[in-house]
């Protein structure tokens, strides 16, 4: 027995040395924080450096530490196995922890209080240009009651650390609250506001507004917003994203008062407004569907596989034309497709024009004057208009047709490089029926008439006035006659005239 007790005082006298030694010597401090720094690098699977640990005053602590050589961490106040009440000040270029990475200076202070296995986290401080104010409660499996605001931050810095494209430049409020967070289970609400922003690759120098409101219901969500600006609204509704599929979908309304604003975007000057109504989905792909009443009938368009389709249901023609600043000529109802082809820049087009008449302009004078056809007495109801547009080439085919008389511009080709141009023109109206060739370039195009087809339907007009006039006996001495009649008349037709009104016809639609 007096062995034991001799055994069992020791034994209680080294473990008071050795408390005393951890707790009261700084060489005992400096050693235990190595078994700190060892304990907590691999329970957090991080690497967590201890640059001093102070004891004296157990269980108050005072500790410094460094995070995976990003961000120092100061800590201080009591702290047991069951529980802490400390502050805490997080300071640094950067900060990583496991998969969180802020890639930005961050100073921020606050408290630590309560139960490891309930604890509550306070805090304030700078964060992207900005100041943050946040409280959660940690507990094992996810975090709850989580609040934190984000006052006039840098957005493209909150977007670089959200991984998402800087489309939008310019301070940002945000406001989150949840009950619940965790990587598949959050439930809260967030709303993003932004008094003055910009969008740099779009309209660079047009500030918008923007407030967004999304709901979180687990791994679903739903939300809704609003861009107001100088030039137009856009507003977006019944948003839906699924974070296990990675499919987001939302309807929207646009409304822009001048799209000159877009040039630079859209790579074409384009004018006037525009109201639309659509959808978006995004799933792998982004898909976007619409429609708009901007041109009197209805214009349906699909965005896909960076692919423009777009259908036609009597579209006014002259207000087409206005939005892409062309001159124009013609008053029609067009139907039909356009396919574009961003990627293989390959345009198609397809469609049908009715109502079509023209409009009082300087060709429809000219040609009215120097060959006598009046374009603006006649309807075309059964006219289409064909075309393909690759590698800066344009085919196309142009027909103008009311079933009796008719218009064409056919197998024409336009180099957009050189301004070079090549067509034929066939023109049948009021008596009058003149072919020939288009070609030179748009500034300056030369005209061929074709003389013999021009001849030979003149005899036949003469021949047949004549032959209707005359009886059968006597056509046969009568040819030679006709025949110099017809010649006559030839000479007293001006060729200069029939070019000069088929450069007109040209210049008007081209």
């Amino acid at each position: 027995m007096r062995i034991f007790i001799k055994y069992f005082l020791w034994f209680l006298s080294s473990l008071t040395i050795l408390f005393f030694y951890f707790l009261n010597t700084s060489v005992g401090h400096e050693n235990l924080g190595y078994l700190v720094e060892d304990y907590l690098s691999k329970k957090t699977y991080n690497n967590i450096k201890v640059h001093s640990l102070n004891l004296e005053k157990y269980p108050h602590i005072v500790m410094n530490l460094t995070v995976n050589n990003s961000a120092n961490i100061f800590l201080k106040g009591k702290a047991d196995n069951y529980k802490v009440d400390m502050d805490y000040h997080l300071k640094g270029k950067e900060f990583k922890f496991n998969n969180f990475y802020i890639e930005d200076n961050i100073d921020v202070q606050g408290t630590l209080h309560g139960p490891f296995s309930e604890l509550l986290v306070e805090g304030k401080g700078e964060l992207f240009d900005g100041n943050i104010v946040y409280g959660f409660t940690k507990i094992p499996t996810q975090i709850k009651d989580m609040n934190i605001m984000l006052e006039e931050v840098n957005s493209q810095k909150v977007l670089k650390f959200l991984k998402k494209p800087l489309i939008v430049k310019g301070k940002v409020d945000i406001d989150a609250a949840f009950k619940s967070f965790s990587k598949y289970k959050k439930r809260g609400q967030a709303k993003i506001v932004m008094a003055h922003a910009l969008m740099p690759d779009i309209a660079p120098k047009v500030p918008f507004s923007l407030h967004t409101t999304i709901d979180f219901d687990d791994i679903a969500y739903k939300y809704v917003g609003k861009i107001d600006s100088k030039i137009g609204n856009l507003t977006v509704f019944n948003g839906e994203y699924h974070q296990s599929k990675k499919v987001a979908q939302a309807n929207y309304e646009l409304h822009l008062k001048d799209l000159a604003y877009f040039e630079k975007f859209l790579k074409h000057k384009y004018i006037g407004s525009l109201d639309a109504n659509g959808s978006v989905i995004y799933d792998d792909e982004l898909l976007v569907k619409g429609y708009t009443h901007k041109f009197g009938g209805r214009l349906e368009y699909t965005y896909k596989k960076k692919n423009i389709d777009l259908k036609l249901h009597e579209v006014y023609l002259e207000r087409l034309l206005e939005q892409f600043s062309y001159p124009i000529v013609l008053r029609s109802d067009v139907s039909g497709t356009i396919n574009y082809d961003m990627k293989d820049k390959i345009v198609l087009m397809n469609t049908e024009l009715r109502k079509t008449r023209f409009i009082q302009t300087q060709m429809t004078k000219m040609i009215y004057d120097t060959i006598g056809i009046n374009l603006l007495s006649g309807e075309y109801d059964k006219s289409t208009f064909t075309g393909g547009y690759q590698n800066q080439l344009l085919s196309s085919e142009l027909k103008l047709d009311d079933g009796v008389s008719h218009l064409y511009l056919i197998d024409t080709k336009m180099n957009a490089q050189n301004n070079k141009v090549n067509s034929k023109f066939e023109i049948k109206m009021q008596g009058q029926e003149i072919y020939g060739d288009i070609y030179g370039t748009l500034e300056d195009p030369k005209v061929s008439v074709d003389m013999s087809r021009l001849l030979k339907y003149q005899m036949n007009k003469q021949m047949g006035a004549w032959l209707g006039t005359q009886k059968s006996e006597v056509v046969k001495k009568e040819l030679k006659s006709v025949k110099k009649d017809v010649t006559k008349k030839l000479k007293e037709i001006n060729v200069d005239d029939v070019t000069q009104t088929a450069k007109s016809i040209l210049n008007g639609f081209f």
